[in-house]
């Protein structure tokens, strides 16, 4: 669902004139924007670079969860949005040779841009992060509990 919305969303960003919005010293912007940036933010204009970047990020979400049991491939929810965020981004960059960004958050001189999807992949990301530090605070309590070790904070 989100897949399509981020589809229809870069779609509307390209047919309609931009929106643009001030509050305070803050500006908002709806308007199609391409960019060569991993996430808005990290700059690789070359092909290379972001295919290695690709790999790593790929191999890094592979290696977590398999050894920390983070999420069951294929199924989880933090999975799913990183894989279809991901291909909404790739199909992109395959069609246009950038991502379509169309949300614009700026600040004086410096400016965020993303996209639906680029949050799908951050979600996802927060999602699996949290519960990698969660199940890794669980396995020390239950290692201190196997020790005999008082975990109890009203001691």
């Amino acid at each position: 669902m989100l897949l399509v919305g981020d589809r229809i969303v870069k779609v509307a960003a390209l047919k309609f004139p931009p929106l643009v919005a001030d509050f305070l010293f803050f500006q908002f912007g709806f308007t199609a924007t391409r960019t060569t940036n991993v996430l808005g933010i990290i700059p690789i204009g070359n092909s290379v670079a972001l295919v290695l970047v690709t790999l790593v990020f790929t191999v890094f979400i592979i290696w977590a969860c398999k050894n920390y049991s983070i999420i069951q491939l294929p199924n989880d929810p933090p999975f799913i949005l990183i894989v279809f965020g991901g291909a909404s981004n790739l199909f992109d960059r395959l069609t246009t040779g950038a991502v379509m960004d169309v949300f614009r958050i700026a600040v004086a001189t410096h400016a965020l841009v993303f996209n639906i999807a680029d949050g799908m992949i951050v979600a996802g990301l927060f999602v699996m992060i949290n519960t990698l530090r969660c199940q890794s605070s669980s396995r020390a309590g239950s290692r201190d509990l196997g020790r005999g070790v008082d975990t109890r904070s009203d001691r």
